[in-house]
């Protein structure tokens, strides 16, 4: 018998995207980021959500698409450990319940930088929902933290 996994969907650039409901802390409209020096324009800067301060990341800049304006965009609150991190994508869409048994990988169709940063695929009927590594975006966000602080000591 498979298990069935919900997860919180939304869209970028046109893709439907998921990540686990478990993983999700909230999801809140757009909010006023404050801008980080030296940090990756991926990394789009700083929220502070009622004391707490959470990393924004630029979703779109991550799969290698063109730029929105990041003030329209809804933020996905995640928490890890004792970190907070906001995934800022284009719009919100609904919860969606799938079979672990219909886990595939990812198509060899998708852009090597989306390829790299999803898990798998679930087809929805005419859709695909994509899955979000987020072990792979928070490593890549830890890398360009690394690589901006060794740029500013040397």
């Amino acid at each position: 018998m498979s298990q069935e996994l919900s997860y919180a969907t939304f869209l970028i650039g046109g893709k439907l995207f998921g990540i686990l409901i478990e993983d999700v802390q909230e999801i809140l409209k757009p909010l006023e980021v404050t801008r980080v020096p030296l940090a990756s324009i991926a990394f789009n800067g700083l929220i502070n959500l009622r004391g707490n301060i959470v990393l924004a990341i630029n979703m779109r800049q991550l799969l290698g698409l063109p730029l929105l304006d990041t003030s329209k965009c809804m933020n996905i609150v995640l928490k890890r450990v004792d970190e907070f991190y906001s995934l800022q994508v284009d719009s919100v869409a609904d919860v969606v319940e799938v079979h672990q048994l219909d886990f595939e990988i990812p198509p060899e169709t998708l852009p090597g930088e989306t390829r790299r940063l999803i898990s798998g695929t679930y087809r929805l009927g005419a859709k695909l929902l994509h899955v979000l590594d987020i072990g792979q975006i928070l490593e890549d966000k830890s890398m360009a933290i690394k690589e901006k602080q060794s740029e500013v000591l040397s």
